[in-house]
């Protein structure tokens, strides 16, 4: 999934043709993105106003994440940042589903508040009734105009989720308002 991409030129050892040893002193060149952005596997049927999100994941802990990267890259494609930047993230709710609404209404506040949005999340913790992490980041340049799918809200009662079991994936379907 990840490939390592060294920061330096890399040289081989001389004690082993096989064996690779960083070359610190010859420059320090970065040869790539360190942390390749991967888009999260979701559907989205936009009608009107109203896009209506789809994400699956294998678990529920994935299913947070897919919905959260879902979210930011209907609005602006993952990674597309010229200022990166953290926030944290916590939600409670009665069970999975008021879990993952609460989840989605704080990504939906940090793209409102600052136009923040998350390109990786990070759950530290995580069960059916909360959930808490860092959604790493961009912010939109201030001046820049805001993009064409712009989201007011989460659509009231629209965010829900069908447990998985084994073989079959955790699913999520939520509604976001764009302006």
């Amino acid at each position: 999934m990840y490939k390592h991409i060294a920061l330096w030129p890399v040289r081989a050892k001389a004690d082993s043709p096989d064996r690779k040893v960083a070359d610190p002193g010859s420059g320090c060149k970065t040869r790539g993105r360190v942390n390749p952005i991967e888009r999260p596997s979701y559907a989205v049927d936009i009608r009107g106003s109203t896009a209506t999100l789809s994400v699956e994941a294998p678990t529920f802990v994935a299913l947070l994440s897919t919905a959260a990267l879902a979210f930011s890259d209907v609005v602006v494609p993952i990674g597309n940042f010229e200022t990166w930047t953290a926030r944290r993230v916590s939600a409670k709710g009665r069970d999975a589903t008021e879990t993952l609404a609460r989840w989605l209404e704080s990504a939906l506040a940090d793209w409102r508040e600052g136009g923040f949005l998350a390109s990786l999340v990070e759950v530290e913790r995580s069960e059916l009734t909360r959930a808490a992490g860092i959604f790493r980041g961009g912010c939109r340049d201030a001046d820049a105009p805001r993009p064409a799918s712009n989201p007011v809200e989460i659509v009231a009662g629209s965010v829900s989720v069908t447990p998985g079991d084994a073989g079959t994936p955790w699913k999520a379907r939520f509604g976001v308002t764009l302006a």
